[in-house]
């Protein structure tokens, strides 16, 4: 079989795709959650594009498809719209496909926010669309639109909820527009529903930076606008923001929020100003908007991680700093932050939050290696004791 040319460019192929000679087979890819399998290898390929149209090995997969154990080392892609190195739009499933390499880059020259969606593995996750076992080396680079390290954005309608998990992100990730920036995902957004946007088991290393003012940043999601469930992820990499930054989600929306069994122990940093109250640094949770007769929760989560602001901006807590609506919509159950030495430094009281004293508390750095600091904490299948902080089990570290 010849390899695939530029006749196929344009034309519409129907049948099965089964890929071509010249794909190598064999390469071990572990996510860290026990599933390892042989991988289809492409090496060093390249796309630029300059029309606004879905760019990535696949431009669309629709509903019923399926992309699995695929693996692009050293991808670069140049162009608009929805772009990713699997996929530009996803309705179906990619599960375990991987960009690896240490010369991948995925980028945006767009000078306007309008339909651009740029991800490390697909930029626009929407319907039944599920994103699983997959991982980011390749740097993402946005100069507008939602930009994540695994996707741009997930868009639900009334009667899907698309999903996340177990992905993980190397890459440095940054945007020169105000859109939010994750370094999992950038933004989570569409239609009310009955079912939660899920974000399970993520984790971030890369460093997360958005450079105009009044931006979001978080390690594992940037912004989520409906009702968001994000679990068993953490970050490690430094976050920057010129607006709000945060080690797990920037900002949360929607009448039910949740954040549990998450973790952070990046640098976060703000560098804006406090206009309109949109700089703030926390380990969580940065800020959020929660609708009337709405709350969210944050439960069993810890940072360590330093935050620093600049040029008179606020200061949040070691966890969540501000809601813009009423403080009884915030619960925060077995919370923790590192507070020695000038790291984690909480501004905060129990003013911020519901639940009682009980509910949030600053450790030392040796009550932070003692499993009896953690009340009503899993340690039998969640969480693990590493050896300055907890960890969560079976997910990279």
């Amino acid at each position: 079989m010849a390899p695939i040319s530029t006749e196929l460019v344009n034309n519409t192929y129907n049948g099965n795709f089964t890929g071509v000679y010249e794909a190598t087979k064999g390469d071990i890819i572990d996510t860290g959650t026990g599933r390892s399998s042989e991988q289809y290898k492409i090496k060093n390929w390249t796309l630029n594009k300059s029309s606004n149209t879905n760019c990535g090995l696949f431009a669309s997969i629709g509903a019923e498809g399926i992309v699995r154990n695929v693996c692009i080392e050293n991808v670069v892609i140049k162009a608009k719209a929805k772009v990713g190195a699997i996929a530009g739009n996803c309705s179906g499933k990619i599960i375990s496909c991987h960009t690896t390499g240490n010369e991948g880059s995925i980028s945006t020259a767009a000078t306007t926010d309008a339909e651009i969606y740029l991800g490390g593995i697909v930029g626009y996750l929407t319907e039944k669309g599920e994103v699983s076992y997959c991982s980011n080396t390749a740097a993402i680079e946005g100069t507008a639109g939602c930009v994540g390290g695994v996707v741009g954005i997930i868009m639900r309608d009334a009667n899907n909820a698309p999903a996340v998990a177990y992905c993980t992100n190397k890459a440095n990730v940054v945007c020169s527009s105000k859109s939010p920036v994750g370094g999992v995902v950038g933004s989570i957004a569409g239609a009310a529903g009955n079912d939660l946007i899920k974000v399970t088991g993520c984790a971030n290393s890369g460093e997360i930076s958005g450079t105009q003012a009044n931006n979001q940043v978080g390690g594992i999601v940037g912004r989520a606008t409906i009702d968001t469930e994000i679990s068993q992820s953490y970050n490690t990499g430094s976050i920057t923001a010129m607006g709000s930054a945060s080690g797990i989600i920037a900002r949360m929306g929607g009448t039910n929020a949740i954040v549990r069994d998450c973790y952070n122990t990046g640098a976060i940093k703000s560098t804006g100003t406090a206009t309109n109250g949109n700089s703030n640094a926390a380990g969580i949770v940065a800020t959020c908007t929660i609708a009337a007769g709405g709350g969210m929760t944050i439960e069993n989560c810890h940072n360590v991680g330093d935050m620093t602001t600049a040029n008179g901006a606020s200061f949040g807590n070691g966890l969540f700093h501000r809601t813009d609506g009423k403080i009884s919509q915030i619960t925060m159950k077995s919370c923790f932050s590192l507070n020695e030495d000038g790291k984690s430094q909480s501004s905060g009281s129990d003013s911020y939050i519901s639940g009682g004293s009980s509910s949030y508390k600053n450790l030392s750095a040796s009550e932070m290696k003692n499993t009896s600091s953690f009340t009503n904490w899993n340690f039998s299948t969640v969480w693990e004791m590493g050896s300055e902080y907890p960890t969560l089990q079976g997910l990279l570290k």
